[in-house]
């Protein structure tokens, strides 16, 4: 009796892993069949959607500077917090210390 209840209960945790397991699975294919829907870009089509968001982001900053919200925060340069210089991070300075 105790070997039928045991086995009841270890069907019934296997079917509710399999059930995550085809929820997790389905989840996964829609994340890639949402990427190859639009099939492959030709080098011109990709340049082309490069330009469209590159004068996309310069309208949305001229707007900005033009609706008085003063200049538009640039860039600092990233520098090494070992030797403060240009071109390297701290995890590859050469400095020792």
């Amino acid at each position: 009796m105790a070997i039928m209840h045991e086995v009841a209960l270890l069907q019934s945790r296997i079917t509710e892993l399999e059930e995550a397991n085809e929820r997790l699975s389905k989840r996964r294919k829609v994340k890639k069949t949402r990427l190859q829907k639009g099939g492959s870009l030709s080098v011109e089509q990709a340049e082309d959607l490069m330009r469209q968001k590159y004068v996309g982001s310069q309208q949305s900053e001229e707007i900005g500077s033009c609706s008085g919200q003063g200049e538009v925060a640039q860039s600092r340069i990233r520098r090494c917090s070992k030797c403060n210089k240009t071109g390297h991070t701290a995890r590859t300075c050469q400095r020792v210390i």
